[in-house]
């Protein structure tokens, strides 16, 4: 199931990933720039997905980039009282550091579009 977030920046819906039952996990496919530097290298999912999750009761959340590398973290690490929060324009986002998640040996089409 394809889940889609109101941009205010862009003032569209855009899709923020795809949410697996059958694994309860969240898939989502990004760029490389959308590790924020500036948030200690860690990758965002906007709030209000991640409220979404938490009533599908995802477990996993994949991280895939447009270069190949593909990430893995519980999904209770995003819900972490030391997790931080920012309003880049798009929306108040969660960021995960990129170190708090295991790197897989995998594609990331091998994991996002396996449904």
């Amino acid at each position: 199931m394809d889940i889609y977030v109101a941009d205010p920046k862009k003032r569209v819906s855009v899709k923020a990933g795809t949410f697996i039952d059958s694994s309860k996990s969240f898939c989502r496919l990004i760029n490389s720039s959308h590790i924020m530097r500036v948030m200690g290298n860690s990758i965002g999912i906007q709030e209000s997905v991640v409220h979404q999750l938490i009533d599908l009761e995802c477990e996993l959340v994949y991280m895939g980039l447009g270069d190949g590398t593909m990430y893995k973290s519980k999904f209770q690490d995003w819900l972490a009282p030391d997790i931080k929060t920012r309003d880049f324009g798009h929306g108040v986002q969660r960021f995960l550091p990129v170190a708090r998640m295991q790197f897989l040996e995998t594609q990331p089409e091998d994991v996002c579009l396996s449904k």
